[in-house]
């Protein structure tokens, strides 16, 4: 029984080392190999520089990229926290150079989504798309806070997850159909209420994401980077740490190369609404060319009203 044991642990040894080493060498090989090629994303033939938007579902269903000009990519993410756009961010950054901007939402759940990044529903499909353009901190990070998941997902990972993690970035414009602004006001109620109690973690590991995208700014003082608000229903109930996103950014308007403007006061019909949180395809068509405007100008925006049409 003795000698089982032992060639039973020697067997698994044996398996973990070879999964380690495969994943290693593999993510070496994408390091080194066709260095100087694009991330594959949908903007890889246009020419000049490119102007990024990242973010989560707010800015995936707010702008439409089709109705700017072709150098301005979205690449919004459904339930992407900031803790993941930073680091896509910090990947573009490093292999194209022709970026000239990055606009980046930063919401007031931005600063709290700690349980988006270490959850167990969520944790396994992020680590295989991000697990190339991580650091030593942000591995620690998942695995100092789940360690049973981000094994799992480890022992998952395939040489051609680790190399599509290494190569591409998800995301774009979500054509949103729906109008559910008024039978949404209570559903709201629930999330929010797991969000708030996020804010029981120590400050470590709930401004993970934040903290990581002031050294991205620092880092990156050539790059100009535009931290955005998405428009609000009025019946959105997610600015319930607003003293709390007040005080992040009094950091992150030190900055010079980072500016800040608020969409979240603009005034837009009620169709224009998927949800009290996010635009539908009424709401892009008619919030887009407002974006782009000011993008263009660098204005802030106070309460406007807009109306939108059909």
């Amino acid at each position: 029984m003795k000698q089982f044991i032992t060639h039973l642990a020697k067997l698994f040894s044996f398996i973990v080392l070879s999964h380690c080493f495969i994943v290693f060498i593999t993510l070496a090989l994408s390091e080194n190999i066709n260095t100087t090629s694009h991330i594959l994303t949908k903007d890889i033939f246009n020419e000049g520089d490119k102007i990024y938007i990242i973010g989560n579902s707010h800015s995936e269903c707010a702008i439409n990229d089709s109705l700017l000009p072709e150098n301005y990519i979205n690449i919004s993410l459904s339930a992407e926290p900031l803790f993941y756009s930073v680091i896509k961010a910090r990947r573009l950054l490093t292999e194209n150079k022709k970026i000239d901007t990055v606009i980046i939402e930063f919401t007031n759940n931005s600063i709290n989504t700690v349980g988006w990044v270490i959850n167990n529903d969520r944790l396994l499909a992020n680590y295989h798309n991000y697990f190339a353009k991580m650091d030593f901190t942000e591995h620690y990070f998942l695995y100092s806070n789940n360690i049973k998941k981000s094994l799992k997902a480890f022992f998952s990972l395939t040489p051609l997850k680790i190399w599509l993690s290494s190569k591409t970035v998800d995301g774009g414009y979500r054509y949103l159909v729906r109008d559910e602004v008024v039978s949404t006001k209570n559903i709201q109620k629930k999330p929010e209420k797991m969000r708030l109690n996020s804010l029981e973690h120590n400050r470590t590991l709930e401004y993970m994401g934040f903290d990581k995208l002031i050294l991205l700014i620092k880092q990156n003082p050539n790059t100009h980077f535009i931290l955005t608000r998405m428009p609000m229903h009025s019946s959105y109930i997610g600015f319930k740490n607003e003293t709390d996103y007040q005080q992040c950014l009094k950091q992150i308007k030190r900055f010079q190369n980072c500016n800040y403007i608020d969409f979240t006061h603009i005034k837009l019909d009620d169709y224009c609404f998927g949800d009290p949180g996010h635009l539908n395809y009424h709401g892009a068509t008619v919030f887009t060319p407002i974006f782009l405007d000011s993008i263009r100008h660098g204005l802030t925006l106070t309460n406007q009203s807009y109306e939108g049409s059909n």
